[in-house]
């Protein structure tokens, strides 16, 4: 969550309550371990004498990339990475004198 996207309208004070409203989690990088990955297989079908080799692997490690990415997201990561923001944040503006924080959409 990138919270430099907050503006002045997002925070609204109200004696000992905040109320504020973050941004939208969003997946701001992926990438795969490299010494970890490797093509195993480098022929890419009957068009293959189309692309080199580090076409292929390019393209592979790529799509490996966005499933990771999508399998975050179906499993819940920007779900919990808005938890996180919250439960890091409240403490914060508690400690700036503010009984209640709310979080709102």
């Amino acid at each position: 969550m990138d919270l430099t996207d907050l503006g002045e309208n997002d925070v609204q004070v109200s004696e000992d309550k905040v109320s504020i409203c973050l941004p939208e989690p969003e997946v701001l990088s992926s990438s795969l371990d490299e010494e970890k990955t490797a093509v195993y297989d480098r022929s890419g079908g009957f068009l293959s004498f189309l692309r080199t080799d580090d076409q292929v692997a390019e393209e592979a490690r790529d799509e490996a990339v966005q499933r990771v990415e999508d399998a975050a997201r179906e499993n819940g990561i920007l779900d919990q990475a808005e938890s996180n923001a919250e439960d890091s944040i409240r403490p914060f503006v508690n400690t700036l004198g503010f009984e209640e924080v709310e979080f709102v959409s």
